[in-house]
């Protein structure tokens, strides 16, 4: 007995559910993939309330546009268990800083690192272990609203 040439099958019930079962299992399989890779990156809860948080976000993006067409530029470094943050203008002039707050952290976790700022430059002592760290820096110029910048600091081993 030869084989049925496959121009001759028919399309059956059974066909049709070995199909919907393998199509469902990659959309089952992708969402599971989906979710554990998720869940190993989760950082925790950084907002409250997301609405909120867009609303300022999209404040604090027209306040650092608005200083950066200024010219106004920051600088963040870290050496030997210090931080240090310079602001300047256009000129490269230091500006006028009156304190300075950092928010820091590979996950945020860290509370707000408060700066000593003194004719233009601030800085403040906190000892970071080796790799990418992220944060969320305020600063205030003499008589000007607060600065909000994204910022990284990559400290080598």
């Amino acid at each position: 007995m030869s084989p049925v040439p496959l121009a001759h099958r028919q399309f059956t019930g059974r066909h049709m559910a070995v199909i919907m079962m393998l199509f469902f299992a990659v959309v089952v399989g992708v969402n599971l993939t989906m979710a554990v890779l998720a869940r190993q990156s989760w950082t925790g809860l950084v907002v409250q309330n997301s609405y909120v948080a867009s609303q300022r976000f999209n404040a604090d993006t027209a306040k650092r546009e608005a200083l950066l067409e200024r010219g106004y530029q920051i600088g963040i470094s870290y050496a030997d268990g210090r931080i240090a943050i310079v602001a300047k203008d256009k000129s490269g002039q230091p500006l006028p800083v009156t304190a300075a707050t950092l928010q820091l952290g590979r996950k945020l976790d860290t509370g707000p690192l408060t700066f000593i700022c003194e004719q233009g430059r601030c800085a403040t002592k906190f000892t970071m272990s080796p790799g990418l760290w992220r944060g969320d820096l305020q600063i205030t110029l003499s008589g000007q609203e607060s600065w909000p910048q994204a910022v990284e600091i990559l400290v080598k081993e």
